[in-house]
């Protein structure tokens, strides 16, 4: 790379707990790092109109997000990273433009991008390129029509000095104040949306609470943003009378919003983070709950198969399903009920699996899955002239000319 800055304008909207936005926050901060980046952020929506958390991340992080000035007029700039749904897929003023987005269901649709056009129409009208968190993820963009050399997968990361393993002694502290010292505690963290397939989850859980009565649920939900609350009274309805007893006194929802570092406590007090999900794009929860040293329980197939080891996670069987929405074929991966309750009685019952999924899990991904890691792939995609040479001969004439004026 020359020794020039390069400019590099990152469109998003900050200070929302979602995942976009929290992508866009903590690229951003690990740009703010390298000295031969000069930093913009381009806001997509107002600040001002009350749906943002203040300190997110903490308040020195948030700081330094909210401190990134925004790009002047006409400035000329070397590379954009766009993050936003719909998507949009119009071409930046820089030289290289990369939208950042995930394909949860197999499939993009017209209500997936903005002005509804359909993915080749939109990728044929600019020379943009876009970057992905899994290959599940890819498989979708690439059955939706996407050029292969135009989207590449880049995994998400972590912070580790918010998400890592907590000694013995600060635990038990955690879990004493929390009040759950002696409980087996499951978490799942996320939206509650129909992917999440809480239902499932519910009805898995009102089995394994009939044999083990000390065992506690804990969902983390985001009630501004997606009204999770309801959506978890919504799969309730699949429960019986007597599952709903059963399940009642042992869940403990928390629906507000939270910084990182006390989502990074519900991690560290839990004993197993479980998500059977029917689609996800790469589930970064996930992956801050094996970074803090909590063993997992996921669906079998799906992105999270691409950072995880069966060292410590315990995959629910699962069949891929076909679903029409929107007029296209969605993909779902359905797990397994039965398996699903045997994984989470496994994890209480396996006490080795419990001590080694601890070490395993931050040992795996704390080396290859951190924040910088992500930046340097990103980095490495931007300013490839190679890449970028390669890529000029696949994009239409006029926006080859646009590049070179």
């Amino acid at each position: 790379m020359e020794d020039r800055k390069r400019t590099i304008i990152v469109e998003g909207r900050r200070f929302l707990p979602h995942s976009y936005s929290l992508v866009s926050h903590y690229i951003s901060l690990e740009l703010l790092t390298r000295q031969h980046v000069a930093l913009y952020y381009c806001d997509l929506e107002s600040l001002a109109d009350g749906k943002h958390v203040r300190h997110l991340l903490g308040s020195t992080p948030d700081a330094q997000c909210r401190n990134i000035p925004a790009p002047l007029a006409g400035m000329p700039t070397d590379a954009t990273l766009r993050l936003r749904y719909p998507f949009d897929l119009s071409t930046s003023d820089s030289t290289r433009t990369a939208i950042f987005a995930t394909c949860e269901y197999g499939s993009v649709v017209a209500a997936d991008i903005c002005g509804g056009q359909s993915l080749v129409t939109s990728m044929e009208r600019s020379d943009l390129f876009i970057v992905t968190p899994s290959n599940w993820s890819r498989e979708g963009f690439l059955a939706s029509g996407a050029l292969p050399d135009r989207i590449e997968v880049i995994p998400l990361g972590f912070d580790p000095h918010i998400f890592h393993p907590v000694d013995t002694s600060r635990r038990a502290q955690l879990r004493k104040r929390a009040g759950v010292q002696d409980q087996f505690v499951f978490l799942s963290v996320g939206a509650m949306t129909g992917n999440k397939n809480v239902p499932l989850l519910l009805r898995a859980f009102a089995a394994v609470a009939a044999k083990h009565p000390r065992v506690l649920l804990v969902l983390k939900g985001l009630d501004r943003q997606y009204d999770s609350a309801r959506a978890i009274c919504e799969a309730t309805k699949a429960l019986s009378v007597t599952e709903m007893a059963r399940i009642q006194p042992r869940i403990r929802y928390v629906g507000q919003a939270v910084c990182a570092a006390e989502l990074a406590m519900l991690y560290q007090v839990a004993d197993t983070y479980v998500t059977p999900y029917a689609a996800e794009g790469f589930n970064l929860p996930a992956l801050e709950a094996a970074a803090s040293g909590l063993p997992l329980i996921c669906t079998a197939g799906g992105p999270t198969d691409e950072f995880t080891t069966a060292e410590f996670a315990l995959y629910v069987e699962a069949k891929e399903r076909s679903v029409r929405r929107d007029g296209c074929e969605r993909r779902l991966l359905w797990a397994d009920l039965d398996h699903l309750i045997c994984c989470m009685e496994t994890a209480i019952s396996n006490s080795e699996f419990q001590c080694v999924g601890r070490i395993a899990a931050s040992a795996f991904v704390h080396p290859r899955f951190q924040w910088r890691d992500t930046v340097d792939a990103l980095l490495s995609l931007l300013f490839d002239e190679e890449r970028s040479a390669h890529l000029s001969l696949r994009v239409p004439i006029a926006c080859q000319a646009r590049m070179t004026n």
